[in-house]
């Protein structure tokens, strides 16, 4: 006797298999998304960094005071003039947050028009924004934020590290992670 359709065993290795590609599928699109946001934190790192070394090739000097210098515009005189070699005492972080200097770093910047907004993402006290959407003018503490890589209901902020040596800026991710070669914020400073 002939029967027309499938028997119960196809139909279950049929789903198994639709169910393991889905899978595959799923964890692969994931994977694609992390990267992503991965590489969107180190471009955005990348502009706010080439924004602050614009505005100190612009205007002269650093839109921050550095430690040991009583203005942004005397601290040129004292790097000259300072001869010590240890390279964590020249070296300080700026750290992000609400409230912060980074912030302030971050908002001088933008008022200054170094800094194109459009793709940046910030922590306003009316929520999440992008950069573009808040005034120059209102500008006073930008707080930079990304989502976190694994959880994007969860936000960092960059943080800013100077090198007193080198007279050199470089913008860190601060979430902990040391990934590729990058140093991220030390959490005590």
């Amino acid at each position: 006797m002939k029967k027309n359709g499938f028997t119960m065993i196809e139909m279950l290795i049929v789903i198994s298999i639709i169910a393991i590609l889905a899978t595959l599928v799923t964890s692969a699109a994931k994977y694609a998304m992390r990267l992503g946001r991965e590489q969107r934190v180190r471009g955005t790192a990348a502009v706010l960094e080439s924004a602050i070394q614009a505005y100190k090739t612009s205007v002269g000097n650093w839109p921050f005071t550095p430690p040991g210098a009583r203005s942004a515009g005397d601290f040129e005189d004292q790097r000259k003039s300072n001869n010590d070699s240890n390279e964590h005492q020249n070296i300080f972080w700026i750290h992000g947050g609400p409230e912060s200097k980074a912030g302030q770093v971050f908002a001088k910047v933008y008022r200054e028009g170094f800094l194109d907004g459009s793709g940046i993402t910030v922590l306003t006290p009316d929520g999440i924004k992008r950069l573009n959407e808040v005034p120059k003018s209102h500008a006073q503490n930008i707080q930079v934020c990304y989502p976190d890589i694994y959880n994007t209901s969860k936000r960092h902020f960059y943080c800013i590290r100077f090198n007193r040596t080198t007279d050199a800026v470089t913008v860190h991710r601060q979430d902990n992670t040391e990934e590729h070669g990058r140093v991220s914020c030390p959490n005590n400073n």
